[in-house]
């Protein structure tokens, strides 16, 4: 009897030791993969990228904002039945469900992988919502290189 209570407590013992062995192996297999340098660069490439989309969006944003306040175009039809201000407010509505400084400071400070690469998706469609958007732009405001100029430096 005590032989088997005995031989129940060390199984349990060595069990309970398995485990934590076990968690331990994880969360530093976990802390090795998300350390390593390729992973670094992924992730500072995003959040580069990131920023250079944010300051694109909202480029273009100042820019219809202000060719409908000098011409006064806000209830203008601007493409199919869309006016300017609906499609400023679709610009709007863009920027902030995905470039938003909130999604900036989640995208910094997360290192799960599956959610840095929904976030790539993310920003290849945002890269191409935005050269639409440009080009639909260029092609209202008449090629205006002034305010359409995305070249400038981003900062972080």
């Amino acid at each position: 009897m005590i032989l088997t209570y005995f031989i129940m407590n060390l199984n349990y013992e060595i069990a309970i030791y398995t485990c934590i062995g076990l968690c331990l192996t994880i969360y530093l297999l976990y802390k090795y993969l998300n350390t390593t340098s390729q992973f670094v660069n992924r992730k500072q490439n995003l959040v580069a990228r990131h920023q250079k989309l944010r300051a694109k969006s909202l480029k273009l944003q100042e820019a219809l904002s202000r060719h409908i306040l000098s011409s006064h175009a806000e209830k203008d039809i601007f493409m199919d039945s869309i006016t300017y201000n609906d499609y400023s407010r679709y610009l709007k509505k863009n920027h902030i469900q995905n470039l938003s400084d909130k999604n900036y400071v989640k995208l910094k400070n997360n290192n799960n992988r599956l959610f840095l690469k929904s976030v790539a998706s993310m920003l290849d469609t945002q890269e191409a919502k935005l050269k639409q958007a440009e080009i639909d732009l260029q092609n209202i405001l008449n090629n205006d290189d002034q305010v359409l100029n995305f070249d400038a430096p981003v900062f972080n």
